[in-house]
């Protein structure tokens, strides 16, 4: 296959992650459930995990940089997300290829079993899809990886859905769960032709009509997992994701203003949307 028809067939595929236009909220059917739940084939008993309290930010910026806990970053296992569209054309793989990406490492970490693999990835999708969550055309809400995990993963693993207007309260939320530890996944938009180079957004200090990967200009919704952060005390800074759309899973960086842009730009009205995994 030529190189531009490759190009062009991964920006398609990547174009239906965009859908944030959702206000819905989890209904008494979401909630989490208790117990033993069944992972791919396995059991992860809930005494692994512990109890989770509502997250509180400084409302000044610290200077600093922080990263994940370092057993989740031994733990991680890569998948790349065009390997199963063989098995699912037509799907939009991103957000659940991200949720697995986050929970296998999490669980690992933890000494239980939880796949990387196009099996679990397929199961996850399976899931959505059968219960309206998913659309092959249009993609899905970040806020259904929510309806996932309360349903077949909690309380192995927990999320928390953050959609918001204020730039300042997503900015404190993405600092606290990745000071505390835990991945982020955040909706953004890109470029999907330059997906495979990305050279580009290793530049930190970003300048007018440069074509970044990362962009609020780019036309493409995507999902990645955030896993460290450097603030600086002006509030801006650095950010380190691992992207679905990676062949390698390498670890990336990209400014933390453009990705608050690409958030932005990405959520209906404005909105900023970001899902935490943590334990």
């Amino acid at each position: 296959m030529k190189k531009n028809v490759m190009i062009f067939m991964i920006a398609v595929m990547l174009l239906s992650c965009r859908k944030e236009t959702s206000n819905r909220t989890l209904s008494e059917d979401d909630q989490a459930t208790s117990g033993t739940v069944d992972l791919q084939g396995e059991s992860v008993e809930s005494a692994l995990m512990t109890t989770s309290t509502a997250y509180t930010c400084d409302p000044i910026p610290t200077p600093g940089t922080w990263d994940i806990k370092p057993s989740f970053m031994n733990a991680y296992q890569h998948f790349y997300q065009i390997d199963a569209k063989p098995d699912y054309p037509g799907s939009v793989l991103c957000g659940p290829t991200s949720y697995m990406l986050a929970a296998h490492m999490i669980v690992t970490a933890k000494g239980g079993i939880y796949p990387s693999s196009k099996a679990k990835l397929g199961a996850i999708y399976t899931k959505l899809s059968q219960a309206g969550r998913f659309d092959d055309a249009a993609g899905m809400y970040i806020g259904d990886l929510t309806w996932f995990n309360t349903n077949y993963d909690y309380p192995v693993i927990k999320t928390s859905y953050k959609r918001t207007a204020d730039r300042v309260a997503m900015k404190e939320y993405i600092e606290y769960f990745i000071k505390t530890g835990y991945p982020v996944i955040v909706t953004i938009n890109v470029y999907g032709m330059q997906g495979a180079y990305w050279t580009n957004d290793l530049d930190m200090t970003d300048q007018p009509n440069v074509k970044y990967y990362i962009s609020k200009d780019a036309p493409v919704g995507h999902f990645i997992l955030l896993t460290g952060i450097k603030i600086n005390a002006d509030g801006s800074g650095r950010v380190w994701y691992k992207d679905p759309l990676s062949k390698t899973g390498e670890t990336r960086c990209v400014s933390y203003t453009r990705l608050l842009d690409a958030m932005k730009y990405n959520g209906n009205n404005d909105y900023y949307d970001a899902v935490a995994v943590f334990e």
